[in-house]
């Protein structure tokens, strides 16, 4: 592989390494979000609340699909971030190749599900009758931008594997900018589908301008002649809980969406606006999950365990350093934010209850995904997929169901969301220490055990 601006996390200062990988990648999924908010706020403005209440309805089936990409192209760092470590080439290559094929056929595969269970994966959301059709004539157009968000997505893990996270910025903020300029034009003239429209030219901009880059610069070797079932067993393993793991998230906000939707079209307009605004600040912990995931994973494979407590420190300093300037603002300005996405009184009034009480546990979300990515990285994803799948869905759902039902009414959710941040950093630091001091003496153990072996033959070839 040609340089690519990489960052080498065996060498140089922890600090600035995992800083340089982590503000880059926020940057670009920030943007990437930026086309969901500037197409609600349009919708919003131009078509009014029950369009909006319609957008947010097909908001969780395509975040479920992008979780699901995210996670197992994050199956792809994860690997190849180990192999670089340990300057594999052989494995480099064919994990490269077994990996784009293999994601690009997934990804097909569940386009054509969703197109076909459209209906279904609609009335799982609880979304109202009155706006079921509009609802599901835009969530078609977004199915059909999903092969190439999953190409764009894998080519972005690619390159992050080698410490590069710059150019998933720039093409994010190019199509960024077409999205703003798309979006009001194609709304005025064609309705709710026209942000849809706009999205799906926007993200195609994105993927190919992506595969330019690495078609000139011949970044990866792409030998068909690699493809193997021993790759491709490597790459389930790691890409099939680390996709679970992302979809967590997103499978849980679906429920917390059907609950708002109990409280009506008023509710689930507020929940539109909330799961916009949210974005803003989870996504510092998702960026330094995936940084510290290619950071630890590199390290690990080199054999210098001793940085991967380095940098699961300064992830955690600059994730809650960041949140804590984004959080204020979020909260304070809830209520104005809200108006801008041509929501109502009572709905905005919804938006601001939840950020008020949600806000705390941001941070501790940020601290829980540092050790997330930590796990990944030292290659246990299905220990991480526990413990989101504890404190998103064992935790979560219950509790928002009792307290939304009894005297708390639509607060009840927001409190629930809470206790769950709270009860998962608690589980999430004894289960780290356990889990990386294990991984660490079992793998001294087989080093050890090796080095013991390979001088006993040694000794028995010199006799």
């Amino acid at each position: 592989m040609k340089k690519v601006n990489a960052i080498d996390f065996t060498k140089g200062k922890i600090s600035g390494n995992i800083l340089k990988m982590f503000i880059p990648l926020y940057i670009a999924y920030f943007c990437s979000a930026l086309y969901d908010i500037i197409g609600s706020f349009w919708v919003g403005s131009l078509l009014g609340e029950k369009a909006l209440a319609a957008l947010s309805a097909s908001f969780p089936p395509v975040m479920l699909f992008s979780a699901l990409v995210m996670g197992a192209t994050n199956g792809v760092t994860i690997l190849l971030s180990k192999y670089l470590g340990a300057k594999d080439n052989e494995k480099i290559n064919s994990t490269i190749i077994t990996s784009l094929v293999g994601l690009f056929l997934f990804g097909i595969i569940l386009m054509a599900g969703c197109i076909f269970g459209i209906n279904g994966i609609l009335k799982v959301s609880n979304t109202p009758p009155e706006i079921f059709e509009t609802a599901k004539s835009y969530l078609f157009i977004r199915i059909l931008s999903f092969p190439f968000i999953e190409l764009y997505m894998y080519f972005a893990a690619a390159l992050r594997s080698y410490g590069n996270s710059s150019l998933q910025m720039i093409t994010v903020i190019i199509s960024t900018v077409l999205n703003i300029v798309l979006d009001p034009v194609l709304i005025f003239r064609i309705g709710i589908n026209g942000a849809a429209v706009a999205t799906l030219v926007a993200q195609i901009i994105s993927m190919v301008i992506m595969i330019s880059y690495i078609s000139i610069k011949k970044v990866f070797k792409f030998d068909f002649k690699a493809l193997g079932k021993e790759p491709l067993k490597e790459l389930i393993k790691a890409s099939v809980p680390s996709a679970i793991q992302q979809s967590i998230p997103t499978i849980s906000m679906a429920f917390i969406q059907a609950f708002f939707s109990g409280f009506g079209v008023t509710a689930l307009a507020a929940y539109g606006v909330i799961s916009k605004l949210e974005i803003v600040v989870q996504y510092p912990a998702l960026t330094i999950n995936m940084s510290e995931t290619t950071a630890t994973g590199t390290c690990y494979g080199a054999g210098q365990e001793e940085k991967i407590k380095e940098y699961l420190k300064w992830g955690m300093i600059f994730s809650v350093c960041l949140n804590l300037i984004l959080i204020p603002l979020i909260t304070i300005f809830s209520t104005n934010l809200a108006g801008l996405f041509g929501v109502g009184p009572d709905a905005a009034s919804i938006v601001k209850s939840y950020f008020e009480v949600v806000a705390f546990g941001y941070l501790l979300n940020c601290l829980t995904n540092s050790i997330m990515g930590e796990m990944n990285g030292l290659g246990q994803q299905t220990r991480s997929m526990i413990l989101m799948a504890v404190y998103f869905l064992v935790l979560r759902y219950p509790l928002a169901k009792s307290l939304s039902s009894a005297v708390f009414g639509v607060n009840g959710i927001s409190i629930s969301i809470l206790a769950s941040y709270i009860a998962a950093i608690i589980i999430a630091f004894v289960y780290q220490r356990k889990s990386l001091n294990n991984r660490l003496r079992t793998d001294a153990s087989t080093s050890k055990l090796t080095k013991t072996i390979t001088n006993s033959d040694t000794i028995q070839a010199n006799q």
